[in-house]
């Protein structure tokens, strides 16, 4: 029987690059890790999607199911952190539900809310729960569904439109009404997976051992046609090297070390002398990887709580202020918490093809971000090739108060506050400019003041 620690005690915080190297080099108790650490979000995936068949027993297969995929298939994955990983699981859980959800359609569901989610294709579900819940970007999700990233957009918009109405649509994307437990699942998981490791390790070494006994059949059968043939008269006149010449080469000894006078007699001994005992690992200089906090935020998210997952996030950006990954999920965590000014604050240093997604998420959650810069600099261009430059000084200063490094919103009000006479408004924001938008701005100005 395959010796196995229980996976659920002694759990680690994270896990680090060590243990899933281990484990895809086919250690269970560093799988067994694994497992422990990503079966909450898996079962939870699986229950969401498959709401529609109310059976237990379905969900627990298909967990068993994406792990023996995952187990036989993370030898061949790139994988650098548990972020990586827990994305790699997910993606594999929906392909198995959705493979599931094609073949069988059917069952009660367990609520209104769950009768209009099996109406719905089992694509968009996917699409918005890996969204919403658990934060992958386009291309995972393309990749999970089996679209590519392009049409994930539509997907989303599609399952949002038919899922209007339903009063309890975000107590469900936050998980408050699981129909099941995880409780002693991952126990169950890593007996199956321990299983078919040793089916899997038996039928290889018996094919090894079938393997050599052909190939030392083969060899003595050429042997002793080589002999047969070498000392008969034939017109093949093969010969056999003697007896001598087919005996292996005496072995190589390597040269005697010489003594070594600079060192003591007992670091002599520790030299020379053989040594059997396992080699001991020096200890390193090296400091301790630093913890995926993007994934432990994830993994607070799916406890529901909000807290820790904005903490997290937080000393994220602190580490690495330019990640747009941890800022979406201290914006969305913001909107879940109804904070809707540190909500902005987080949206406004999202780059711009990340807005509109961001937008949807806080939408979500009932925070509306009010609108955007670049909507208000487009309307402001608009106002003033219209000539109303009192509108134009109304969307330039709103989109200033929200970012006050808009040099083309402060062009602009210099320009409406040239053209309305306004001339120390127009060279206080002259001076804020740098050189060469403030000549450029500075020649405009002075074309509408000879008008």
């Amino acid at each position: 029987m395959l010796a196995r620690a229980r996976v659920e005690e002694n759990l680690p915080t994270f896990i680090d690059e060590l243990t899933l190297a281990r484990a895809k080099r086919g250690d269970l108790a560093a799988f067994g890790v694994v497992v422990a650490r990503t079966v909450p979000a898996v079962h939870g995936f699986l229950c969401r999607m498959l709401l529609e068949t109310g059976q237990l027993a379905d969900v627990t297969e298909l967990v068993h199911e994406t792990f023996l995929t995952v187990h036989r298939g993370l030898p061949s994955y790139t994988l650098r952190t548990e972020s990586d990983l827990s994305s790699a699981v997910l993606m594999i859980a929906t392909r198995v539900a959705l493979a599931r959800c094609g073949a069988q359609r059917s069952g009660r569901p367990r609520s209104p809310s769950g009768a209009l989610l099996a109406t719905i294709d089992g694509r968009l579900r996917a699409a918005l729960l890996l969204r919403h819940f658990y934060c992958l970007d386009d291309a995972q999700i393309g990749s999970a569904i089996g679209t590519g990233s392009k049409p994930v957009d539509g997907h989303l918009d599609r399952a949002r439109s038919q899922m209007q109405g339903v009063s309890d649509v975000r107590a469900w994307l936050r998980g408050a009404a699981l129909p099941y437990s995880s409780a002693g699942l991952a126990d169950a998981v890593m007996e199956t997976v321990a299983a078919g490791h040793h089916i899997r390790r038996e039928g290889v070494a018996r094919s090894s051992r079938f393997q050599q006994v052909i190939i030392a059949s083969l060899v003595g059968l050429v042997l002793v046609l080589g002999v047969a043939l070498g000392t008969a008269d034939s017109e093949l006149s093969i010969t056999v090297a003697p007896a001598e010449a087919r005996a292996l080469p005496a072995p190589v000894v390597a040269p005697a070390r010489e003594p070594v006078a600079a060192k003591s007699p007992a670091r002599i001994e520790e030299t020379t002398a053989p040594s059997f005992a396992p080699a001991r690992r020096a200890a390193s200089p090296k400091r301790r990887p630093p913890i995926d906090l993007v994934a432990n935020a994830r993994q607070a998210a799916l406890a529901g709580d909000y807290g820790r997952r904005s903490r997290l996030c937080r000393a994220a950006l602190e580490k690495r202020p330019d990640d747009v990954h941890a800022r979406s999920i201290c914006l969305v965590s913001a909107c879940a918490r109804n904070r809707a000014s540190e909500a902005r604050t987080h949206f406004r240093r999202l780059p711009a093809s990340r807005r509109s997604q961001a937008r949807q998420q806080c939408l979500t959650h009932g925070v509306e971000l009010g609108p955007d810069i670049a909507d208000l600099i487009t309307k402001a261009t608009r106002s003033a090739l219209r000539n109303d430059y009192r509108e134009t000084l109304r969307h330039c200063g709103r989109a200033l108060s929200l970012d006050s490094k808009q040099h083309r919103a402060r062009v602009l009000c210099a320009i409406a506050a040239c053209s309305l006479g306004q001339e120390a408004s127009a060279q206080r924001h002259l001076a804020r400019l740098p050189a060469d938008q403030r000549r450029q701005s500075r020649q405009v100005c002075a074309s509408k003041r000879a008008r």
